[in-house]
């Protein structure tokens, strides 16, 4: 595979263009320059010239935006006779070019192709968060392959995260980047080890890996429920769960999986005190005393489950996602999730900020962690 990377120059400014960087950033996610060359900025012609005299012989070309005095995506585009697409989520860029206008196209990272071949263009300023997020993911999924991309997927306090990178900084000699994207609890933190010895990047990881560990679910860009089907096949186990709030979400994230029939006996979508009770067999009174938003009923909804038969594991939720709070004092956001098996049930107790959206999917994504720490440990 053929790599090239074009950056640019202010013609008469003496500027020192760091190749270097670059080609490390590229390296580091799998893909070896070739050949590199600088432009200058205010050239359209020759970007186009010289991305006509590549496309022949590279397969990849990379391009590092750096105050560019012309429109680079609409010239990309022209000679493409294409819409480049810009970051993963197409809809946030379209509502930031419709409602910003003045936003220039150019200021995004974007990724096109032409001739089959891929161009790929990132900011000077944002280039590993750029590469990371939107050009290698599109590269592996093209190409069928991983890059060498480090990831570390983290779930919990955003604080505690922050708190033990800087302290990792302090382990080695030169800096090294990351990039976390967050979101309902998930943490995917993206490292730029570039310029790091391989002897560095091991001890960061091992003093990462060994202070946040309870914490770290995967080391590698797998979801949730990815590695929760992963452990239940490993450890050939079957898995029930019984949603009230919820939905039914942590089972349709289960069986999403190709081969979840192996891993996944039943999904109870359990929203009505009636349904507690008559489906899991919740008692009526604790209903009645308690509310179906408590933990002797999360409890009892997990149990339920157990005692059904055919599963080694069970989950169970049951909250408040509001935007209003049931007929008690309890707040919106109190949830109740319960992960378990015959050897013991456990209830953890939750009050979660956000909309309804927010709080619901955040109490999907904690209920499948939970399951992955008590697999982990069986």
């Amino acid at each position: 595979m053929k790599n090239s990377l074009i950056t640019f120059f202010d013609f008469g400014k003496e500027e020192n263009i760091d190749f270097q960087k670059y080609l490390s950033y590229l390296a580091n996610g799998g893909f070896k320059i070739d050949s590199f060359c600088a432009i200058n900025k205010n050239d359209k012609n020759g970007l186009l010239n010289r991305i006509e005299n590549l496309v022949d012989s590279c397969d990849n070309i990379f391009i590092v935006l750096d105050n560019c005095e012309f429109d680079v995506k609409k010239t990309i585009d022209v000679l493409t006779n294409t819409t480049s697409f810009a970051d993963i989520n197409a809809e946030e860029v379209v509502n930031r070019i419709c409602f910003n206008e003045k936003e220039e196209l150019n200021n995004f990272c974007f990724v096109t192709e032409y001739k089959e071949k891929v161009i790929a263009v990132v900011k000077k300023d944002d280039i590993v968060n750029n590469l990371s997020k939107t050009v290698f993911p599109y590269l592996e999924k093209k190409y069928n392959i991983k890059t060498s991309r480090t990831i570390l997927k983290y779930f919990g306090e955003q604080s505690l995260l922050m708190q033990t990178l800087e302290q990792a900084k302090s382990l080695v000699s030169k800096n090294f980047g990351y990039d976390i994207t967050y979101r309902n609890g998930d943490s995917k933190v993206v490292f730029d080890f570039s310029l790091l010895e391989q002897s560095e990047v091991r001890e960061v990881l091992r003093f990462l890996i060994t202070n946040l560990q309870e914490y770290i679910y995967a080391e590698s860009d797998e979801e949730l429920s990815t590695r929760l089907f992963d452990l239940l096949k490993l450890k050939k186990l079957k898995m029930s769960c019984a949603e009230s709030f919820t939905g039914g979400r942590i089972a349709f994230n289960i069986i999403k999986n190709s081969g979840a029939s192996e891993v996944f006996n039943e999904g109870i979508v359990s929203y009505s005190n009636y349904s507690k009770n008559h489906r899991l067999n919740v008692v009526k009174e604790d209903l009645e005393k308690d509310g179906a938003v408590s933990s002797i009923v999360a409890y009892q909804m997990a149990l339920g489950l157990l005692r059904a038969g055919n599963c080694d594991i069970a989950i169970a939720t049951t909250g408040i996602a509001g935007p209003k709070s049931d007929d008690t004092n309890k707040p919106v956001g109190l949830c109740y999730i319960a992960v378990g098996t015959f050897e013991g049930i456990h209830t953890y107790k939750f009050n979660l900020k956000g909309d309804r959206e927010e709080i619901t999917e955040t109490a999907k994504n904690t209920a499948m962690f939970l399951a992955i720490k008590k697999l982990k440990k069986m």
